[in-house]
């Protein structure tokens, strides 16, 4: 079974990351070596503690720096979805008669589908107009959400964030995943790739003391 050591070393891809790695690394062989010359108590710990304090203040400036990408890169896929549905010159009117001339069954099907998968990347407000349809046919699913009944469709649509559907691409969707963690991460935190809980590959978060104390 790998290390946790293992999986950082292999899973590391941000300069942020190598650079914690090694400066964790670096850390562990001198207070081993301290601890080879029969150097204990205050001193090792000031030492660790220190390091350890080093450690986490430049990982936090390298965060700032991938956060900031990360958001420039976003603001990119976005400026690119938007130039597209501008290209498109979308017809609203043929696609309300589209609706409009569903019977209730084929509605429903179409929610049912976005119920399954509501992170599809399609234009938020041609979902909005098949959402219309359906409240005013009285055919919506309902759900609970704190006591009380709301859309089920407009609760899994706001869940997955349909507004923003540049981010429901493989990379928009990573992007954003990535832009959560950095905007909660603890001090320390950094993300590798790895195997999550799940077994699926993706990005993994780490914290440099339990890096160093494994």
């Amino acid at each position: 079974m790998k290390t946790r050591m293992q999986i950082v070393q292999e899973g590391a891809r941000t300069v942020g990351a190598k650079n914690a790695l090694r400066q964790v690394q670096e850390l562990k062989s001198i207070v081993n070596d301290m601890r080879e010359k029969k150097v204990y108590g205050p001193n090792v710990q000031m030492v660790e503690r220190d390091g350890l304090l080093a450690i986490k203040s430049e990982l936090l400036s390298s965060s700032k720096m991938e956060s900031e990408r990360i958001s420039k890169r976003l603001g990119q896929l976005e400026n690119d979805y938007r130039k597209k549905l501008k290209e498109a010159n979308i017809d609203y009117s043929s696609i309300i008669a589209h609706y409009s001339g569903m019977s209730d069954d084929e509605l429903r099907q179409e929610e049912a589908q976005l119920l399954i998968n509501p992170r599809v990347g399609r234009d938020p407000i041609s979902i909005d107009y098949l959402c219309s349809e359906l409240r005013q046919r009285g055919i919506e699913a309902k759900t609970e959400s704190n006591g009380k009944t709301v859309s089920a469709i407009r609760t899994k649509l706001n869940e997955a964030n349909y507004l923003a559907p540049w981010t429901h691409s493989p990379e928009g969707s990573a992007l954003s995943r990535e832009s959560t963690f950095y905007d909660s991460a603890r001090p320390g935190d950094f993300l590798i790739e790895a195997m999550n809980q799940q077994g699926q590959a993706g990005t993994v978060a780490v914290n440099v003391d339990g890096l160093y104390y494994e």
